[in-house]
């Protein structure tokens, strides 16, 4: 057997075997997009604060505000958890949902501060 039949056999045989491997792939029992629009919400939230500046309305407005910090981050870990158990996403969903049921008076009074002087 020649050397280019021997790489031909061994690329085959490579191939066969990581096309089992993606077969045996497990695929989450639920989808959870809310983790990634949070990020989302994040990264627009910074580019539009980059734009105004640190000292503009939205920045002002969001301070440091430990709810909106927080829950993209728990909704990220909520969507990497779930690979192990759906459970554990459900548990960051009612996470946030405590954190915001109580409305965030900061944003309130920046919005009505906002519009009284406009």
């Amino acid at each position: 057997m020649d050397k280019s039949r021997l790489e031909a056999l061994s690329n085959g045989v490579l191939a066969i075997l990581i096309t089992i491997m993606v077969l045996e792939f497990k695929t989450p029992q639920t989808t959870d997009w809310a983790g990634l629009a949070a990020v989302a919400y994040v990264i627009l939230q910074a580019g539009f604060i980059r734009q105004q500046g640190h000292n503009g309305p939205l920045a002002t407005a969001i301070g440091r505000n430990v709810k909106a910090r927080s829950t993209p981050v728990i909704y990220v870990a909520g969507c990497a958890l779930t690979f192990i158990s759906s459970m554990f996403g459900l548990a960051a969903y009612a996470i946030v949902a405590g954190l915001w049921l109580v409305p965030d008076r900061g944003l309130e009074r920046a919005l009505r501060n906002g519009t009284s002087e406009a």
